[in-house]
């Protein structure tokens, strides 16, 4: 039976919401380098940060509080074709059928239970294919060690230069709760700033603590059936891409996201909230709305 199927391609969306722009419209899977900071990190405690994991639905609040900005952002999820599928298959004649598999990169309990149709797909699929194939810490670290050239400034330049005052304090505080020194602050580059202060206390606790995000999981289930895994990118590509963006582009994206830093416990709640009641398709107009 497992020839019966082609392959089984694993499509991340988490970045559309996580992200300011233009990161989130210029790639959807910068939301994997996030998660592979915290590796680097020193190790907090996880039942201290599994108090303040809970996160707001705030596509809730704003349909309790600005229906009509909810009627719009629904509207235009709508019009969004094949708003409510996470799961397509793929076929052609006579050929091989492959399956699509929309996934979240979060290690969040509530999203990894895969329903009956995709274990059995996946099951009988020939291959699997996610963005990225290994995303362990020894293969993540390696990775950016040899990048420190992407990350940090090395032409003299520093954040401070950029940035307030105020904005840099906040940069400060933010990135203090993951377990990173001030003196590093001035030498980050405006992304990979973006992309630490994006993710929520419970998901970066949850990685550090050996918790996989669902496309890992997937790759264990298809490993243990001696399925091959293979990557359709590498960590080196995507970190290549995300300092590819210009300067302005990504002061421009960092200022957007420290006015949502304090929310990204919510940020995360509410992507995990349009997965799991398959309104995707309205990630990308209230990320547009919060902009």
């Amino acid at each position: 039976m497992r020839n019966s199927y082609s392959g089984f391609l694993v499509h991340w969306w988490t970045a559309k919401l996580l992200l300011p722009k233009p990161y989130a419209l210029a790639r959807s899977s910068f939301i994997v380098l996030a998660s592979l900071i915290p590796l680097m990190l020193p190790t907090a405690s996880f039942a201290k940060a599994e108090m303040s994991c809970a996160g707001v639905d705030m596509m809730e609040e704003i349909r309790q509080s600005s229906p009509n900005v909810f009627a719009q952002i629904t509207a235009k999820a709508a019009s969004v074709k094949n708003d409510g599928a996470i799961f397509w298959r793929i076929s052609k004649d006579e050929k091989p059928v492959s399956y699509l598999f929309g996934t979240l990169h979060l290690s969040d309990p509530r999203i990894s239970k895969l329903s009956k149709n995709v274990r059995a797909a996946l099951d009988k699929a020939k291959v699997l294919a996610l963005e990225v194939e290994d995303l362990s810490a020894a293969v993540s670290s390696q990775a950016i060690s040899q990048s420190a050239d992407l990350i940090l400034f090395s032409d003299g330049k520093k954040l401070s230069d950029f940035l307030s005052e105020s904005e840099i304090k906040k940069v400060e505080d933010k990135l203090a709760k993951v377990g990173l020194a001030a003196q590093m602050v001035p030498l980050l580059k405006p992304w990979i700033v973006s992309l630490l202060t994006a993710v929520g206390t419970c998901e970066r606790e949850r990685v550090k603590s050996g918790k996989l995000v669902l496309d890992m999981r997937l790759a264990a289930r298809a490993r243990k059936r001696g399925i091959p895994v293979v990557g359709l990118e590498t960590i080196q590509s995507q970190l290549n891409a995300a300092a590819s963006i210009s300067l302005e582009e990504q002061l421009k994206s960092l200022r957007t996201g420290l006015a949502y830093s304090h929310r990204s416990n919510d940020l995360m709640e509410t992507l995990i909230s349009l997965y799991l009641q398959r309104r995707i398709g309205a990630a990308i107009p209230f990320q547009k709305y919060l902009a």
